[in-house]
């Protein structure tokens, strides 16, 4: 960067470029205490200001450091502003006056645009800032939302008249204010009015500007006060009404005074008036004014002006006061939330507020219709003055669709009629199959079924009923224009196809002349919504044209994919936007469970997605030629069509993996290296990452077994890797730990659990009983058995030598619901009963196997070759069953040797287990769920059947075994009668590196009670 100045202490304010996006990054993160703790990087500077839409943005250097920034834009909440999106000075640098050279900076830019205004938001509490605001001339609105202020300097500075008053003073050293950390304004009549007084010596000019109008409504100087008034701020339409121009010469000289009504929009008024004003005469004009009929103004935006042009002694200005109007009567429709159907009752809810000064009895006149059907043909109810109220009419559904009607009130005051108004009443009755579209005075609905979107006729912002998504009008460029954020759409227009419904908005672009622009959305019954834009380049020459997305959303239980896995942040902890990394965004989609609508937003692989403080941007850029029309990638919306996260990956990325994205935390402490299986002798290495941009920077305690080790300091930006030696603390088997990360903000409290194997070696046998062979595994542990000849699977399983398996060995036979039956553990496909399985020839082995981590597992492989069956001929399969020396555990899972021409992805593969039962000992089903109140099943004589959907274990006397099936597959199924208990388990086949395999089943055995999470662990094995 350039040499600023020779005088190192010298703040120079300059335009942003790329090269100086690393100096804002450390301005930011040098800032970062004063922005809730978080900073940003280089990329990030350059995403949010290419993705801006800043005219320019301004930055304060010193010497060789950027120190403060000050966005500038148009403002697009309202008309005839400009806006400042961001405004920081470096905390070191606060005091120092460089927040007011930015800030007078940009609204000399606005004065030399002659833009009326520039406008800021800030926070109540922003105690240094507020005062900075005024002094530069800003005025805080009123208002419970927000903290809004406006600066109309620039309107003043551009007054011909008011120039020549000020013309010997300082706007900025002259101007007198009050820079108490509250609220402006002084409120009279319902106006709303903001002061300026410019004082010098014995010299004074004081301005008035109107809230609502966003204009000058009175001046005073030395040689006149003059002012434009009204009674009453909200006016009644299409009823005549008063305004007054005062004028006051303060001098001894004639006041020559010329004034005109400027008559546009709603507002009409015949005013014109010429006149000399006598030396300290005091004149006041009347004029009369109509408002027209239409929409109720929309509160922080610009209200219907009444305006007069003035010429005062030869020199320009004008007066404006913003009108609030208002009908004679408000009615409000409220919505119908029920999805309806053909004859079913309920009601029409309206709100009604009376705007007249004066008691009232409304009578509405309710029309017929195709869509209610209404008790009668008339609806009375009364009204005090300005009293509101909700009033419900009952009715019942003819035919679900658009209800817009018009309905004639007539409103009387003490038996006598003052007036008669029609009112437009229109709602939505949905229903099942149902597509229409509602239009209001301020927005579009559509709906399709029970699903609903609408569409602000104000600024274009597409919100979906029921979450708190919203997406804003798209945006051309660059640089990016907001333009159609403040446009009304030329021509508007609908249609059906099949089973969605879609509304198109029609633009004429004004910034970009020659390009026609097309927002369509596209509502589906299932629930999904499909948004595009269609760009049309009707100009001479071959233009590049980018379209930018923004949207909002309130993510609760998020699922994102973030280098390469699927990164799970959940409701109690909000992530936004600012806070992930755009580059680390690796997949074109997320997903969100709040509420009881699966949410999720998918966007064009190709596209690029920039992270903004609250909000994403989606950018697409396309080369058109003359008259070339070109429909941009869609955006996707699911509103309940995809209910998990995994199908909604799939539709985004439109392709199968080889292996399911795993999910991890957004604070990820992953031990071994994710591997559960760790040698005792070895240091346990600790990994602590988080997947949002502010570091962990703190100390981490570890527990082992209820051993704590010494906490020690922990900063994930510098290592996320630390070792520890936990030898005196490991034991055979099972281990858990726990993990206390403690933060300035907060405690992060994780668990987890990993194995450690003995070191003595796993024993195979393979020995004759019953005049069977049988194949014997054990691990000092665990010791189980299969004899092929007896029954394709284990039959014996024994732990600590407590059998757990019941059986027929050697030879099966009938029992209960089953003949023939072998009991024990068995893998097969669908639709091969117990009588063809053993028909056919299965042979045994042992083997030894590696997982993903490379631990090697030892025990049973049964093989079975499907020669006789009619639907199976020619499917071969293996069946294992592996366990680790000293390892309470015991994991199987089939994998497809010869599928014989099946694709083998819909079939349901069986793990069936029968647990002991005997009169010595009973096992009972343990359910650890809080929403269920039947907590134990025991075995009796009557059955029983239970759906297992959550966290449970068998126990058999002090034992317990956690049978944790694949988190894919369906419930497990448990039933029990007096002779036998079954546990049934169903996952289907997935092909992984050219392997055709079920996820595992793992057999899990402790005395402990072990938590859902860690059980949840146990999967991380895999094969």
């Amino acid at each position: 960067m350039e040499k600023v100045q020779e005088d190192s202490q010298t703040i120079k304010i300059v335009s942003y470029h790329d090269g100086l996006a690393r100096n804002v990054a450390d301005m930011w993160m040098k800032s970062k205490d004063s922005w809730g703790g978080t900073g940003k990087t280089e990329e990030q500077v350059r995403d949010q200001q290419q993705s801006s839409d800043n005219l320019d943005t301004f930055l304060a250097v010193l010497g060789e450091e950027v120190v403060g920034y000050c966005g500038l834009s148009v403002y697009k909440e309202d008309v005839g502003a400009l806006y400042v999106p961001l405004l920081n000075v470096r905390p070191d640098l606060h005091g120092k006056k460089v927040g007011k050279k930015l800030l007078l900076h940009a609204l000399n830019v606005a004065i030399e645009q002659k833009w009326p205004r520039l406008d800021l938001y800030t926070w109540a509490g922003n105690l240094k800032a507020v005062p900075l605001y005024k002094r530069c001339g800003f005025f805080w609105e009123d208002n419970d939302k927000y903290t809004h202020l406006m600066n109309f300097i620039p309107t003043v500075r551009n007054d011909d008249l008011l120039n020549h008053y000020l013309k010997e003073m300082d706007w900025y050293a002259d101007l007198q204010r009050n820079l108490d950390i509250k609220p402006d304004g002084v409120l009279e009549n319902g106006f709303t009015h903001y002061e300026y007084i410019w004082q010098k010596e014995q010299e004074s000019v004081i301005v008035k500007f109107e809230k609502t109008g966003r204009g000058i409504s009175s001046i005073e100087t030395k040689d006149f006060q003059i002012e434009l008034t009204m009674k009453n701020h909200e006016c009644i339409e299409e009823i005549e009404h008063q305004v007054y121009l005062k004028i006051k010469n303060k001098t001894t000289n004639l006041v020559s005074l010329q004034a005109l009504a400027e008559n546009h929009g709603r507002i009409q008024c015949s005013f014109s008036k010429t006149i000399e004003v006598k030396a300290n005469e005091e004149l006041s004009f009347p004029a009369s004014f109509v408002i027209a009929e239409g929409v109720e103004p929309v509160e922080g935006k610009t209200f219907p002006v009444l305006k007069v042009a003035l010429s005062i002694n030869g020199m320009k200005t004008s007066l404006q006061v913003g009108v609030l109007p208002k009908s004679p009567l408000s009615i409000e429709t409220k919505e119908i939330e029920a999805i309806l159907a053909k004859g079913m009752n309920t009601y029409l809810d309206l709100e009604v507020k009376n705007n007249l000064d004066k008691d009232i009895t409304g009578r509405l006149t309710i029309p017929t219709n195709e869509h209610l059907h209404f008790t009668g043909d008339k609806f009375t109810f009364t009204l005090a003055k300005k009293e509101k109220k909700w009033i419900r009419i009952p009715v019942r559904v003819k035919n679900c669709g658009s209800f817009k009607e018009r309905f004639t009130c007539e409103i009387f005051e003490v038996e006598q009629e003052v007036l008669t108004i029609e009112k437009e009443i229109s709602i939505g009755l949905k229903g099942i199959g149902e597509q229409f579209i509602v239009e209001n005075d301020k927005n579009w609905k559509v709906y399709n079924g029970p699903h609903q979107f609408s569409i602000n006729k104000v600024d274009q912002t597409t919100e979906i009923v029921d979450t708190d998504f919203a997406i804003f009008a798209p945006s051309i460029g660059k640089p990016f224009s907001n333009e159609l954020s403040k446009q009304k759409p030329y021509q508007v227009s609908t249609a059906k196809t099949g089973n969605s419904i879609a509304l198109k908005l029609f633009f004429k672009s004004g910034d970009y002349p020659g390009m026609d622009i097309i927002l369509t959305n596209q509502l589906f019954a299932e629930g999904f919504i499909k948004r595009w834009v269609t760009v049309t380049n009707n100009s001479l020459v071959k233009k590049e044209v980018s379209l930018q997305e923004t949207f909002y959303d309130s993510w609760q239980n998020l699922y994102f994919p973030i280098n390469g896995r699927v990164v799970f942040f959940n409701e109690w902890n909000t992530v936004l936007p600012f806070e992930l990394n755009s580059k680390d965004i690796t997949g074109n989609w997320y997903f969100s469970s709040k509420g009881s609508i699966p949410f999720g937003v998918a966007w064009d692989k190709d596209a690029h997605i920039k992270m903004d403080n609250w909000k994403m941007h989606i950018e697409s850029t396309r080369e058109l030629r003359m008259n070339e029309s070109f429909d941009f990638s869609p955006i996707c919306l699911n509103i309940g069509a995809y209910r998990k996260w995994q199908q909604w990956e799939l539709a985004s990325e439109g392709m199968m993996r080889e292996r399911e994205s795993t999910v991890v935390q957004e604070t990820v402490v992953e031990f071994n290296e994710g591997n559960l299986i760790l040698n005792k002798h070895n240091d346990l290495k600790v990994k602590v990452k988080t997947f949002r941009n502010q570091p962990l920077n703190g100390d981490m305690a570890i527990t082992i077994n209820e051993k704590q080790e010494d906490p020690f300091p922990i900063n994930s930006e510098e290592s996320e890797i630390y070792q520890i030696m936990p030898q005196n603390a490991v034991q055979t088997g099972i281990n858990k730990i726990q993990t206390t990360i403690s933060l300035p903000t907060k405690e992060i409290d994780t668990d987890g659990l990993f194995f450690v194997p003995s070191e003595r070696d796993i024993t195979t046998e393979s020995l004759e009983e019953e005049g069977l062979t049988v194949y014997r595994v054990s691990n000092g542990i665990v010791s189980f058995k299969a004899s092929p000849d007896y029954y394709p699977g284990v039959y014996s399983l024994e732990v600590n030598g407590k059998q757990w398996l019941d059986h027929s060995f050697p030879k099966p036979i009938a029992k209960s619901w089953w003949n023939p039956w072998g009991g024990g553990i068995k893998n097969g496909p669908p639709d091969l009963n117990a009588f063809s399985l053993l028909k056919e020839v299965t042979t045994c082995e042992f083997t030894s196997l590696k997982d993903i981590h490379q631990n090697e597992w030892s025990g049973l492989k049964l093989v079975t070759t499907i020669q006789h069956h009619h639907k199976w001929k020619g499917l071969k399969y293996v069946q294992y069953f592996v366990t680790m020396q000293g390892l309470p555990l015991l994991i199987t899972f089939v994998e497809i040797i010869d599928d014989a021409g099946n694709r083998m992805a819909e079939e349901n593969w069986h793990t069936n287990l029968f647990i002991t039962c005997n009169e010595q000992e009973k096992s009972v089903l343990h359910i650890k769920d809080d929403k269920v109140r039947n907590k134990q099943f025991m075995v009796a004589d009557e059955e029983q059947e239970v759906n297992i959907k959550d966290h449970y274990y068998l126990s058999l006397g002090a034992e317990k075994l956690y049978y944790i099936a694949s988190d894919q597959s369906r419930d497990i199924e448990f039933y029990s009668n007096k002779d036998a208990i079954q546990l049934i388990s169903f996952a289907k086949c997935k092909r992984t590196n050219n392997r055709l395999l079920t996820e595992p089943n793992y057999l899990l055995f402790t005395k402990e009670e072990i938590s859902p999470s860690l059980v949840d662990q146990v999967r991380r094995i895999g094969f």
